[in-house]
């Protein structure tokens, strides 16, 4: 304790002097509007009236009467288009309760944005699976803290999707000029199974218990709540719960084999490596004090 304590109290000295972080806690990107970096363009998005109901989906959904566009990070457009569908929640149904009720106003252009790429029922959009599901799910992160959500929140909502969210293997080519989604056909409850109902997107998981899936993501969830880790931290943690619990159960390689886990590390070990970066943190503002004197 003594270690976090003194590594914390540094780090308001040091937001000018760590690239990336500001006191430990600000990752590489986008953190809030006031940021400059990231912005939405034609915000606030608007939703149509009418709602559609898609199965096993806890909240009701609402197609964009226009297009929503988000610039990341890294200067990346990425486009929301006129009619996609969303629940404002755009997480795995099975976290939801951990999390709590996702689909409030600061969520919602995230959520747009997200589901546009990878939402259930906008498979037949123009923008669906157009971009690698890594920079889908980072791009959520940067949208939610543009959008004014809550650090931490934002990062639980994140290690959600990168956890349980979905991922592909093909790229699509966006050649089309069609700024207009489609609805997908919607198949019937009775034809998913439970995994495939509440983490959409996700055959690897087809031999985890849906429990087992909760009962790592509230430690996935706890750690980020004790510590507000950077957002790489986060990413290595929740790679190391997903290939812990690949493991232990049924495990079929579904996502290719560059995107699998490779390390089996424990919680400890990331709570190791937090804070040895606070240490670190520490010395430099040693350093710099030495330096001025």
């Amino acid at each position: 304790m003594y270690r976090i304590a003194m590594a914390l109290s540094v780090g308001a000295v040091l937001v000018g002097c760590a690239p990336g972080f500001e006191g430990g806690n600000k990752a590489p990107g986008c953190e809030m509007a006031s940021d400059g970096a990231c912005f939405y363009v034609n915000s606030p998005v608007r939703l149509s009236s009418s709602i559609t109901t898609l199965p096993g989906r806890p909240y009701p959904f609402r197609s964009t009467l226009e297009s929503l566009q988000f610039v990341d990070s890294q200067g990346g457009d990425w486009l929301a288009p006129e009619a996609t569908l969303t629940d404002g929640a755009s997480i795995p149904p099975a976290f939801i309760e951990s999390i709590g009720l996702p689909n409030s106003p600061q969520f919602v252009n995230a959520a747009v944005i997200h589901d546009a790429y990878c939402g259930v029922g906008n498979e037949e959009g123009p923008r669906y699976h157009t971009r690698h599901w890594k920079a889908v799910h980072r791009t959520f992160y940067e949208a939610l803290r543009v959008g004014g959500t809550d650090p931490i929140v934002a990062k639980v909502m994140y290690a959600a999707v990168l956890f349980g969210g979905p991922r592909w293997t093909q790229i699509k080519t966006n050649a089309g000029q069609d700024i207009v989604a489609q609805a997908a056909p919607l198949t019937g409850p009775g034809a998913l199974s439970e995994t495939e109902l509440l983490f959409p997107g996700r055959p690897d998981l087809a031999g985890v218990p849906v429990e087992e899936m909760v009962a790592r993501f509230e430690r996935i969830k706890d750690f980020i709540e004790r510590n507000n880790p950077p957002v790489t931290i986060i990413e290595g943690f929740v790679q190391s719960q997903e290939a812990e619990v690949k493991t232990e159960f049924v495990f079929s390689p579904q996502i290719g084999p560059e995107d699998e886990p490779d390390d089996h590390h424990s919680d400890a070990y990331y709570d190791e490596i937090y804070y040895q970066f606070l240490d670190d943190l520490a010395a430099s503002s040693d350093s710099l004090s030495a330096l001025g004197k």
